[in-house]
């Protein structure tokens, strides 16, 4: 079987590593959006941080300056509010466990 995920291999995210050993040290099994949650409310947190609200009204147009590094890689927003350079990886199941087989980042 071959499936696609969003998103980077774990192993292959910058912070990935560490982020992992920290997490299912904590928390147990790791799941595939994990990492990605996590940078979500940080760069959240950020935006309320520069906005100083949490008033969505306020906040949200701080998101689309979002220009950070994350557990997940470097994240940034187009005008549209799309992530740039965001990534699939397809996956083939070997030995009855997920495999990388190809990451296609966005713009190749």
């Amino acid at each position: 079987m071959i499936a696609s995920n969003p998103g980077l291999p774990l192993a292959s995210m910058p912070g990935g590593t560490d982020f992992a050993q920290k997490f299912t040290a904590k928390y147990g099994k790791i799941q595939n959006y994990s990492p990605y949650s996590y940078d979500a409310v940080m760069v959240m947190v950020a935006a309320m941080q520069r906005a100083n609200s949490i008033d969505p009204k306020l906040y949200l147009a701080e998101l689309v300056k979002t220009n950070t590094s994350g557990v997940t890689g470097a994240i940034q927003f187009d005008q549209k509010g799309d992530l740039t350079g965001g990534s699939v990886t397809l996956y083939q199941v070997k030995d009855g466990k997920w495999e990388p087989l190809e990451t296609v980042k966005s713009g190749q």
